[in-house]
């Protein structure tokens, strides 16, 4: 897993992002969102909710087959 960073915000069409590893060695990425009925849903936004999920999912599974999972509850 990696993240990337470009120099600016306005980035420009031929600017090139600077590429950095996270974490090595992931087997599964997955995100899930849990909408205002408390339902968790795999894609974001639903479509008859325009609001922010009330939380975000994030579930890695390395290749030694350990899951991580952590919750980020997002403020309204």
């Amino acid at each position: 897993m990696e993240v990337l960073y470009w120099a600016s915000y306005d980035r420009p069409q031929d600017a090139q992002a600077a590429s950095y590893a996270l974490l090595t060695d992931v087997a599964h990425f997955r995100l899930t969102y849990l909408t205002r009925n408390d339902a968790w849903v795999d894609t974001w936004p639903v479509t008859d909710d325009s609001d922010l999920p009330r939380a975000v999912r994030v579930q890695l599974t390395l290749s030694s087959g350990e899951t991580i999972e952590r919750w980020l509850a997002l403020r309204q």
